[in-house]
């Protein structure tokens, strides 16, 4: 390991690092050349005033050489672990600046991996993707040195999240599923089997999806603080909802609205509202899945307009105040509110900022609302289905809804072989769902 290398050859690694010679490290703190040798083999001891001469030399005076201080340091991390989990990115930031030093040691491969972890946290937080993905490029550089599975567990996570952030779902699950297994007998975290139930339920597979939403509600059933819950919660009622179990999700959905009203309105609010408003859409209840749209989007409107667009949750707010904008408006279509339907959802493009899944989203409402041309059917069926099918934007239940929709609209023009064609992709649809043999850990 690492932290038992002797200090001579820490400090003849270090040194080299930096491209200097033995010569230059002599000169500087005044000794021979054959004394700074004797000195990285071990055969001279390292006394505090030399050290303390090597270390300023070095530009290593606060990093964490000596064992007593990779204790500190660890510890330090600790606190920066907590700071994270707090969301104080600004000290978080400080903390990080601090620590920084490990970079200047080159054999600390598993402590400048740690640092790198958190490095990538808070990126993440801030929602600087990019930036984030290229720290985890470079970690990789020395991952085939690091040992620890909880560093690999991190690794694992943060290369998850930034696939949820870019709507790669299938790579997400792969590595939150392998991020699981590095847990072994530890007890998962409960975003993390939330986000694999979140996953599975992107990509159709509801019964993979509950398995892990009900092993995490079951496993955290007595934190009824963690505002996890009703997130883990509002997922699974989804699952039970695109199951055909309505009496069970609405009971969900309406205890997660319960709780989150409760605790005043959140982010996770506006979201649960908005899966309560789908809810009442696929049960046709269309005028009170328009009340429960206009209660979250009031509720964003209000905090996307107090917001700076460099605000790291802006746009997260923004594209999910557009998704429920185009979901408004499939169900103001189906009162036949045509006008206010396309009104609302002009209004929303300048949100959608070109955005390829927002804008597909909006473009799809449109043409429902003017099913009745011909372009507007074929865009449906030749454009929207295949694109919310594909891996881009892993979206299979619009694509579903949207293959039902054209099913009856055939119906009704009689048209036979159009209406056989959408039952022939529905069936595809439902095999993909349901017969697959996806890993369950």
């Amino acid at each position: 390991m690492n932290n038992y290398l002797p200090l001579g050859e820490k400090i003849r690694q270090i040194r080299m690092a930096k491209g200097l010679s033995q010569q230059n490290l002599a000169h500087a703190i005044k000794k021979s050349d054959n004394y700074i040798s004797n000195l990285e083999t071990g055969q001279r001891e390292i006394t505090p005033e030399l050290l303390a001469g090597i270390r300023k030399f070095l530009e290593i005076e606060s990093a964490p050489l000596l064992d007593n201080e990779q204790v500190i340091y660890r510890r330090n991390l600790d606190v920066l672990d907590d700071l994270l989990n707090a969301n104080r990115l600004e000290d978080a930031k400080a903390k990080l600046k601090e620590l920084s030093t490990v970079a200047n040691l080159p054999y600390e491969h598993e402590l400048l991996f740690a640092y790198m972890m958190m490095e990538a946290r808070l990126l993440i937080k801030e929602s600087k993707i990019d930036e984030c993905d290229a720290k985890l490029d470079q970690a990789e550089l020395i991952i085939n040195k690091v040992t620890s599975n909880k560093l690999l567990y991190q690794y694992h996570r943060n290369r998850g999240l930034i696939c949820d952030f870019r709507n790669k779902t299938k790579e997400a699950l792969g590595y939150h599923l392998q991020a699981l297994h590095l847990l072994g007998d530890e007890k998962p975290n409960l975003h993390l089997l939330s986000n694999i139930g979140a996953a599975y339920l992107n990509l159709g597979k509801c019964h993979h999806a509950i398995r892990y939403l009900e092993r995490s509600l079951a496993e955290y059933s007595g934190d009824k603080t963690n505002p996890l819950i009703p997130f883990a919660q509002n997922i699974l009622a989804i699952c039970y909802m695109h199951t055909g179990s309505y009496d069970y999700a609405k009971k969900l959905f309406d205890e997660s609205i319960l709780y989150m009203r409760s605790v005043g309105s959140s982010p996770i609010l506006a979201e649960i509202l908005a899966h309560k408003g789908l809810f009442c859409h696929a049960t046709k209840s269309y005028e009170e899945a328009i009340t429960y749209f206009d209660e979250a989007m009031g509720y964003l409107d209000g905090v996307i307009n107090t917001m700076q667009e460099s605000n790291p949750q802006y746009i997260s707010f923004t594209h999910l105040y557009v998704k429920i904008a185009a979901r408004k408006a499939m169900s103001l279509i189906k009162l036949g509110n045509i006008t206010q339907s396309n009104e609302l959802i002009n209004a929303a493009r300048p949100r959608a900022n070109g955005d390829e899944l927002l804008s597909a989203l909006l473009d799809t409402a449109s043409h429902q609302a003017n099913l009745l041309d011909p372009a507007s059917a074929a865009y449906l069926e030749e454009v929207a289905i295949p694109y919310f099918r594909s891996s881009a934007a892993n979206n299979i239940f619009t694509a579903l809804e949207i293959c039902m929709e054209l099913k009856a609209f055939y119906k009704r023009k009689k048209s036979k072989i159009k209406m056989l064609s959408m039952s022939d992709i529905i069936c595809e649809i439902y095999e993909e769902m349901f017969l697959d043999d996806s890993p369950i850990i």
